[in-house]
């Protein structure tokens, strides 16, 4: 994923090898809540899946009570990709009411 896949929640902080990595910034959303969903994708269906997340990632951003999101990837052996998508929320209620819109 490139850097700008990851918005106001997140921010990217150095690691020792010198990748920067997704980093979520907590303060932004006091009392809030964190939805994570984690994906297998197969390397033949990476930019098809890329594609939906993409549109449902902003489609999220429209709905109340969204705070910010971020995505993680990493790469499989033979060729897949594990995919971590995670979205904050201002609070439970707010994290129902998506579930309900998506």
């Amino acid at each position: 994923m490139q850097n700008d896949d990851i918005s106001t929640v997140a921010h990217q902080e150095p690691v020792a090898s010198g990748v920067r990595a997704p980093a979520i910034d907590v303060g932004l959303v006091p009392g809030g809540v964190f939805l994570v969903d984690t994906f297998a994708v197969p390397a033949a269906a990476r930019s098809e899946f890329e594609a939906a997340m993409r549109r449902n990632r902003e489609f999220i951003r429209t709905l109340d009570g969204f705070r910010g999101d971020a995505v993680l990837v990493r790469a499989q052996g033979g060729g897949g990709f594990d995919v971590a998508t995670i979205a904050a929320w201002e609070s439970p209620a707010a994290i129902a009411r998506a579930k309900e819109e998506v």
